[in-house]
């Protein structure tokens, strides 16, 4: 709280204090319910109501409920290592991997070319500045589809970015295992 003129002002809410230190609870309680808006107040100690305790048995409660997480994970993590060592003698003797493409699809020349074609490529539109994420999808001879724009800066952006990614070049697709396969992309291009 900052010293002002009119009274105090709140950093963390950003709203003047209002001083709550020589009203009654009924005064207070009149305020804050013909308030419109929310308040930020300044109290005496004695005019907060003390948080009541757990009873005994809610706090046997929760404290069994811990031990009894604690316990399972303690079981789950001696059986993620008995997992974890399978499949590590496993993967001694079957060197397939498992995961992503083993290639990840890109524009021909990487993402460099790819903002150098955009730049190229995308009319400006005067005063319009921020982001555009797109996601399409590169088939597996390269070609893209299902071209959407997910968070756009108005029709005009999002069907120039649109007419632009269909007009790109066939991209290099995503290999798993050998095989081109298709794979979505998410893209962001900034203005």
């Amino acid at each position: 709280m900052q010293p002002v003129e009119s009274g105090r002002f709140c950093n963390d809410c950003q709203k003047k204090v209002v001083d709550f230190t020589d009203k009654t609870n009924d005064e207070i309680a009149a305020y804050l319910m013909s308030s419109t808006t929310q308040v930020c107040g300044r109290f005496h100690n004695t005019q907060l109501v003390p948080a009541l305790p757990k009873p005994v048995w809610k706090r046997w409660l929760s404290a069994a409920a811990m031990f009894v997480a604690v316990f399972i994970g303690v079981k789950e993590a001696s059986a993620q290592k008995v997992i974890q060592k399978d499949s590590v003698s496993k993967q001694a003797t079957n060197p397939t991997s498992f995961g992503g493409p083993e290639v990840i699809p890109q524009f021909p020349g990487g993402e460099v070319a790819f903002q150098k074609y955009l730049h190229q490529n995308l009319r400006q539109i005067s005063g319009i500045t921020g982001r555009v994420i797109t996601v399409f999808v590169i088939e597996k001879d390269g070609s893209l589809s299902n071209i959407q724009v997910l968070k756009g800066l108005g029709e005009e952006i999002n069907e120039e970015v649109i007419r632009v990614i269909k007009a790109s070049p066939k991209w290099l697709p995503g290999v798993y295992n050998g095989q081109p396969q298709r794979k979505a992309y998410t893209m962001p291009i900034n203005f």
